[in-house]
């Protein structure tokens, strides 16, 4: 298994996504986190992707299959240098169906931008469905919205991520209570 270096600047940029439609288009496959970072939603909802996959899936006519996981943040907080192995908490993987957008009505300046907001769609209402719980409205952007974090500390981070990792396994625990009740 290789991988491909992503360096944000936007020639370097550029580069990438080249190298990544030649990948693609010779049959390899590609995975990519559509955000390019991070999460900076302190739930750990997806924040609007950037538009390299779509720009990659077009140049090439590969599908895009979304796949969205939950759990990790328990087993490797945000922010966090080192795996929780004893927490072994319970993480899903779930592979979606191809991302399908008609862009008859779209100018073709805005394929990669509309295609980039379905995937941000899918990921946040299948991950609704696996969380229970709505999802936030509109998805965070690191353009509009601004990075949260900026310069605090590690320390602080960790901690108030803590407080979130809570919240959601004792949600978890609700869902879990709840569905063997219904048996």
């Amino acid at each position: 298994m290789g991988h491909l270096p992503v360096r944000r600047s936007a020639k370097q940029g550029e580069s990438f996504i080249s190298q990544a439609t030649e990948l693609v288009s010779s049959g390899r496959v590609l995975g990519i986190f559509p955000e390019g970072t991070t999460t900076r939603e302190e739930k750990y909802w997806p924040m609007t992707a950037k538009t390299g996959a779509a720009k990659i899936a077009l140049a090439s006519s590969a599908p895009i299959y979304p796949v969205v996981f939950w759990g990790t943040q328990h087993f490797l907080p945000r922010y966090s240098y080192l795996p929780r192995f004893w927490a072994r908490p319970r993480i899903v993987l779930k592979v979606l169906d191809p991302i399908t957008v008609d862009l008859d009505t779209v100018p073709s300046t805005e394929y990669a931008r509309v295609i980039s907001n379905e995937i941000t769609k899918v990921l946040t209402n299948e991950l609704a469905k696996l969380r229970g719980e709505p999802p936030r409205i509109p998805s965070y952007d690191l353009r509009v919205d601004g990075d949260p974090w900026g310069k605090v500390p590690r320390s602080q981070l960790v901690a108030q991520d803590t407080i979130e990792i809570k919240r959601q396994l004792k949600l978890a625990r609700q869902m879990k209570k709840a569905r063997e009740e219904m048996r």
